[in-house]
């Protein structure tokens, strides 16, 4: 199965059978989407604040080592 990274490193923890293999090493390096009404200018704009000011607060780096380190 190939699957996202933070969801094989979730289902690898709740699963012993399984096995999170390339995590360290992912295809791309590209973030989650989110999807939003088209046009909705206002609210993209606020999740890309959103978004930078959880990356600058390192929320979540904190979030990743505590779900999936």
């Amino acid at each position: 199965m190939i699957t996202d990274t933070v969801e094989a490193i979730t289902y690898a923890k709740a699963d012993s059978r399984l096995y999170a293999a390339l995590t360290d090493k992912p295809f791309t390096n590209s973030e989650k989407g989110y999807m939003i009404p088209r046009g909705d200018f206002e609210y993209a704009s606020y999740l890309e604040m959103w978004m930078d000011e959880m990356k600058l607060q390192g929320k979540f780096d904190a979030l990743d080592k505590k779900w999936l380190k």
